[in-house]
């Protein structure tokens, strides 16, 4: 069942509303049209106790006043793009950058934009947001589509954009994920089917080609605690102050997360190349849901996406999209109270 009700006023008097898809098991989802944003998902421990397991805030003054991307939809490119811009069919399209020429989340339009939605069905809402030609310097007018669809065990994000021009296109969910529902994310249990990784700058920007996890912190193929490499003396760790890196999944591959004390498993599985692992890490106290701190390691992203800086790299083509080639993406977050699935 989906349930709609205002969430909040933006202060142009625009109303801003909730969407919650429940599920026969007592767990829900609910999304917002602010952002098309995740807001929560309710989901049960080891021993059937719900609890929401997605960081972010109560009200939507918390998230116009505080977010960090808290949940929301990131485009048009998710990540970083260097260099004040990017060249397409040979011409270069600059970018409002900061000082170092970086770009980061496409300058939050799609994030903090109000997205139209409709209710698909029992189990789905679709939320639309159109961008148009020029929009923070990109070329080609934009209609994207964001499906969030959850059974009660699965929620599968379903992502869709047609252009009238060539353009660069890289959509992501930027959910801070916490399967205790609370406290550091240190704790919880990562694994993830990447044999690579992609090194970074002091920019967070790619500066080599990607390189193999084995024998450094980056290696999660075999399930060992986010925390217990954090802190190791990596420059490579340093420079983001912990995980903040893009990993190449292997085809078919997973990531799976784990919380030993509530029991709760979280696996991802997307159609994207890879997915960037934050953990949080510049975090900085903000007040979250309950008015508990937003704090350092508080929670942790799993950001399906294409690597960082693509639109500049030989892969390039990967993210160009156009009006005979649209925009699709699945990923799929499945929560059970234990085991991976």
């Amino acid at each position: 069942m989906v349930q709609q009700k205002i969430f909040g006023t933006l202060p142009d008097g625009q109303e801003v509303h909730i969407f919650k898809i429940e599920a026969e098991n007592g767990s829900y989802a609910e999304v917002l049209t602010y952002g098309a944003t995740l807001q929560s998902l309710v989901a049960p421990d080891k021993n059937g106790k719900l609890a929401d397991i997605v960081q972010g805030f109560d009200t939507l003054e918390g998230h116009l006043l505080h977010s960090n991307y808290q949940g929301q939809t990131v485009g048009r490119y998710a990540n970083r793009i260097g260099g004040g811009g990017f060249t397409l069919n040979g011409k270069f399209y600059g970018l409002p950058a900061d000082a170092n020429g970086v770009f980061l989340h496409s300058g939050g339009e799609f994030s903090h934009s109000l997205w139209e939605a409709e209710i698909l069905g029992e189990q789905s809402a679709a939320l639309s947001c159109t961008s148009p030609g020029g929009a923070f310097g990109f070329p080609g007018t934009v209609r994207a589509k964001v499906v969030y669809t959850f059974d009660g065990t699965a929620l599968t994000i379903d992502y869709f954009a047609e252009t009238d021009a060539p353009t660069v296109l890289n959509f992501t969910n930027h959910t801070y994920w916490n399967l205790a529902g609370g406290g550091s994310i240190l704790g919880h249990i990562l694994q993830a089917d990447a044999d690579f990784y992609q090194p970074v700058s002091s920019l967070l920007l790619p500066d080599c080609p990607p390189c193999p996890v084995e024998n450094t912190p980056f290696d999660f193929r075999t399930p060992k605690a986010i925390g217990r490499d954090i802190g190791a003396d990596a420059p490579r760790l340093r420079i983001a102050g912990g995980y903040d890196h893009h990993y190449y999944l292997k085809e078919g591959g997973a990531v799976t997360v784990t919380e030993p004390e509530s029991g709760r498993t979280l696996t991802m599985t997307t159609d994207k190349p890879g997915f960037q692992l934050y953990t949080g890490n510049f975090l900085g106290g903000r007040p979250g849901k309950g008015g508990v701190p937003l704090a350092k390691n508080s929670g942790f992203c799993l950001e399906t996406q294409f690597a960082p800086d693509t639109p500049n790299s030989e892969n390039a083509a990967d993210c160009v999209f156009s009006p005979e080639r649209p925009y699709r993406s699945r990923t799929v977050y499945r929560a059970s109270p234990g085991g991976r699935s």
